[in-house]
C-alpha cells in the first residue's frame, strides 16, 4: 500500500493537470467579452494590455481556488478517485455558470456583481432574469456556446489525455504552476485603480468571480459602526457641510436649519406663481443628459424635450445621487441619504423618521397619485409611497384591471410591464375616472427606456433616428440602434403625454417637474459621471421668460426647489429645522456645484462626490469641463480634502441609517 506521502503526490500530480480545464475555459470565455461582448474595443486605452490583464486577474482567482480546495478534493481522493473525478468536473460546471452569469450582469448592467443580489426577493429576480433572457439567443449566446464546446472538448479529449500522456500531463502541471505564481507575483487579487484606466476598465479588468465571492464574504463577516468617536465625526462633517454643530441637534448630523434654503425671485420667470396649485412631476426612466439637449455627447436624441427645454427652466447640469431608479425616490422627493445595499427604501426598518415633500403636501390637502407601467413592488416602490401618504397607486395590474388592457400578445408590453405610450393613455383615463381633487400631486415614472430595449414600432424609431444623427458613425449607431430607438420612443411617449394634458381644464395652473432618474450607460461606458449627468426641467404655460441655466444641481435640491418655488407649502410652524441634504437651485449661470454632491451605486458604495468646480470619484481628482466632462487634476492637498468629505459622509450615511438619526422623532 502506497504511503501517504506517495497518495498525496499522486494526487497533486492529478489535481494539478486538471486544473488546465478551468484554465482553457476561462481563456477562452475572455476572449469572447473582447472579440464579441465589449462594443467599441477601440475606445479602450491598451486592447491588448486589457485582455492580458483580464486574463491574469481570472488566472488568480483560479489559483486562489486551486489553494482553497486543495485539501477538500484530496480528502475525496483518499475515499474514491472516481468521486473526486466526478465531483471536480461537476465543480467546473458550475463555476462555468457562475462565470457566465456575472458576465451576463456587466455587460447588460455595466456593474460587477456582488452580494446585493441576495437582497432580492425572488419576484424581483425573475422580473431582472425575464428582461435579460433574449440575450442567451443574442449577444451572450457566444459565452454559452464557447462553454459547452471546451467543456466538452475537456471531458472527452483533454480528460482522457491527461490520464494516458505523461507529456500532456506535464504541460498541463506547469501552465496551473504559472497561474499560482501569478498570484505570488501579483499579490493582489483585484487590479489596482490606475490614471490610465476609467473605472469601466478597471472593472473590466477585474475577475468577476473573485469580486462576486470577496463581497459575499465580506458581507458575512461585516464590521458593526464604530460610533467610539461619534460626536468627533459628525462635527467634522457638519464643518466640512459649512453647517452649525448645534449642540441640541448633534445626535442628528443632517439637521441644520431651513434658512439655509435658497430663496429666489420666481416671478422674473413665471407670472402668478401663486396660482399654480398642481404639481406634476415625471421621473424619466434612463433620460441622459449626453443623449438630450444640445450639448449632448452623442447629439440630441429628444426633438420634443428640445423644444420643451425652450419654453422652461432648465438645467442640463443636474446629477443623480445613485445609478438606478430607486435612488430618485428618497433623493427627489425626501433629500434623504443614500442607504445602504440597494438604496433607502429597501432598508427593512420602515419606522425611520423622516421629512419629506408628499408628507408636506398630504398636510396642505393635497390628492397624492402615483402612475407607472410597472410592477410598483420591485424595490419598495410601493411601501415607500404609502409610507408617504400616497392615496392612489396606478401600477401595471391596475391597469390591466381597471381600463381592460391585457399585455399578453401585444406589441405595447415587455418584460419589465407596459410601454410608454399605453401609460399616458392609462394616465388620463385615471385622471377622468376619478377626478382627484385639486389641488394634486402626481409623479409619474417612465418605463420603457429600459433594457432589452424592445419598443413597438422599432423600425419607425429607427428610420427617425437615422435621419436626425447622419453625423453618427454608422458602426456605433448599427451597435446601439436599440437604445438609440428606445430614446426616440420615450421622447414621443412624452410629447403625446404633454399634447393631452394641454386639453385639460386644469392645465393652466399645473407645475410639471421633469427629471432623468439616472443616465442609460450603454452609450456612454467610459464617462465617470456619464452615469449620473441628468437633465432637470420646471414646466408651466406660466413661463414668461423660459431660460437654460448652467449651475451643477443634484436630485437632492428638487424638493426644496419646489417648496421655494410654491410658496403655500408651508413647514411645520413648530419647527425650522430639515434634515434635507439639498438646498434648492439658485438660478445661476455659474459652472458650479455649491453644495457637495455624493455618488453612489445601488449595491451600496459610495464611489465619489462633486463640489464646486471639482470631482473626486473612484479616487482619482479631476475638474469639471463642459458637459460634465472631466480633466484629471494633480493636487494632492485638494484630493486628501475631498477624499475626507467623501468618507465623512459614508460614516454619516451608515450612522443615520442604522441609528435612525435622520431626523429628530415627530
Amino acid at each position: 500500500m502506497k504511503s501517504f506521502l506517495a497518495r498525496f503526490i499522486d494526487f497533486w500530480k492529478s489535481y494539478t493537470g486538471f486544473f488546465i480545464l478551468p484554465i482553457l475555459l476561462f481563456i477562452s470565455l475572455r476572449l469572447v467579452e473582447y472579440f464579441v461582448l465589449i462594443k467599441d474595443v477601440e475606445l479602450l486605452s491598451n486592447p491588448f494590455r486589457s485582455f492580458t490583464y483580464s486574463v491574469e486577474f481570472d488566472l488568480i482567482f483560479l489559483a486562489l481556488y486551486y489553494l482553497l480546495f486543495l485539501i477538500v478534493f484530496f480528502l475525496i481522493f483518499l475515499v474514491s478517485k472516481k468521486i473526486y473525478r466526478t465531483l471536480f468536473y461537476v465543480f467546473l460546471v458550475v463555476l462555468t455558470f457562475v462565470y457566465i452569469v456575472l458576465n451576463q450582469f456587466f455587460y447588460t448592467s455595466d456593474l460587477l456583481l456582488d452580494k446585493t443580489i441576495f437582497y432580492f426577493n425572488w419576484d424581483e429576480i425573475q422580473i431582472i432574469i425575464g428582461g435579460e433572457s433574449d440575450g442567451i439567443l443574442g449577444k451572450f449566446f457566444w459565452l454559452y456556446l464557447v462553454a459547452i464546446v471546451v467543456l466538452t472538448i475537456g471531458f472527452w479529449f483533454i480528460y482522457p489525455r491527461l490520464k494516458s500522456s505523461s507529456k500532456f500531463k506535464i504541460v498541463a502541471q506547469l501552465i496551473t504552476i504559472i497561474a499560482i505564481c501569478l498570484f505570488v507575483f501579483r499579490g493582489a487579487i483585484n487590479p489596482k485603480s490606475l490614471d490610465k484606466y476609467s473605472n469601466y476598465e478597471t472593472q473590466l479588468h477585474t475577475s468577476k468571480m473573485t469580486y462576486f465571492f470577496e463581497s459575499v464574504v465580506s458581507a458575512i463577516f461585516k464590521k458593526s459602526l464604530n460610533t467610539d468617536n461619534k460626536i468627533k465625526q459628525i462635527k467634522s462633517f457638519r464643518s466640512l457641510m459649512g453647517r452649525e454643530s448645534s449642540f441640541d441637534k448633534l445626535e442628528y448630523p443632517l439637521i441644520h436649519g431651513t434658512n439655509d434654503f435658497i430663496k429666489n425671485d420666481w416671478s422674473k420667470y413665471i407670472s402668478e406663481v401663486d396660482k399654480i396649485k398642481n404639481i406634476v412631476i415625471i421621473f424619466a426612466e434612463g433620460l441622459s443628459s449626453r443623449l438630450s439637449g444640445k450639448d449632448a455627447k452623442f447629439g440630441s436624441m429628444t426633438p420634443f424635450l428640445d423644444s420643451l427645454s425652450k419654453k422652461s427652466l432648465y438645467w442640463p447640469n443636474m446629477l443623480s445621487i445613485t445609478d438606478r431608479t430607486h435612488g430618485v425616490f428618497s433623493s427627489a422627493l425626501a433629500s434623504l441619504p443614500h442607504g445602504l445595499e440597494r438604496g433607502f427604501l429597501n432598508y427593512p426598518d420602515e419606522k425611520l423618521d423622516y421629512i419629506s415633500l408628499p408628507k408636506m403636501l398630504k398636510k396642505e390637502g393635497y390628492s397624492m397619485n402615483f402612475i407607472y407601467g410597472g410592477w410598483s413592488y420591485f424595490d419598495n416602490y410601493h411601501g415607500f409611497l404609502k409610507n408617504n401618504e400616497f392615496d392612489s397607486i396606478v401600477n401595471e395590474d391596475y391597469i390591466k384591471k381597471y381600463f381592460n388592457y391585457d399585455r399578453v400578445n401585444t406589441d405595447n408590453a415587455f418584460s419589465w410591464g407596459i410601454h410608454d405610450h399605453v401609460t399616458v393613455d392609462a394616465y388620463f383615463q385615471f385622471m377622468e375616472q376619478h377626478q382627484p381633487t385639486s389641488p394634486y400631486f402626481n409623479l409619474y415614472l417612465t418605463l420603457s427606456l429600459h433594457s432589452p430595449y424592445d419598443i413597438p414600432d422599432k423600425d419607425k424609431y429607427i428610420s427617425e433616428a437615422k435621419s436626425s444623427l447622419s453625423h453618427i458613425n454608422p458602426h456605433f449607431f448599427e451597435e446601439n440602434e436599440d437604445v438609440i430607438s428606445t430614446v426616440y420612443y420615450s421622447d414621443d411617449a412624452l410629447r403625446k403625454f404633454f399634447t393631452k394634458y394641454k386639453t385639460r381644464s386644469d392645465f393652466d395652473e399645473t407645475v410639471f417637474i421633469l427629471l432623468g432618474d439616472h443616465s442609460v450607460t450603454a452609450l456612454d461606458l467610459y464617462s465617470e459621471l456619464g452615469i449620473y449627468h441628468v437633465p432637470f426641467f420646471i414646466y408651466s404655460p406660466k413661463i414668461r421668460n423660459p431660460k437654460t441655466f448652467n449651475e451643477v444641481i443634484s436630485h437632492w435640491d428638487v424638493p426644496a426647489t419646489i417648496v421655494d418655488l410654491l410658496q403655500h407649502i408651508n413647514w411645520d410652524s413648530n419647527s425650522n429645522y430639515t434634515h434635507w441634504i439639498g438646498n434648492g437651485v439658485s438660478l445661476s449661470d455659474e459652472f458650479y456645484a455649491k453644495d457637495p454632491i455624493f455618488l453612489g451605486t445601488f449595491k451600496g458604495n459610495i464611489d465619489g462626490v462633486v463640489w464646486k468646480d471639482k470631482a473626486y470619484i473612484h479616487n482619482r481628482l479631476y475638474r469639471l469641463e463642459k458637459g460634465l466632462e472631466l480633466s484629471p487634476l494633480n493636487d494632492k492637498e485638494i484630493e486628501s480634502n475631498y477624499k475626507m468629505l467623501l468618507e465623512s459622509y459614508r460614516w454619516i450615511n451608515r450612522y443615520t441609517i442604522e441609528k435612525n438619526k435622520i431626523t429628530t422623532p415627530t
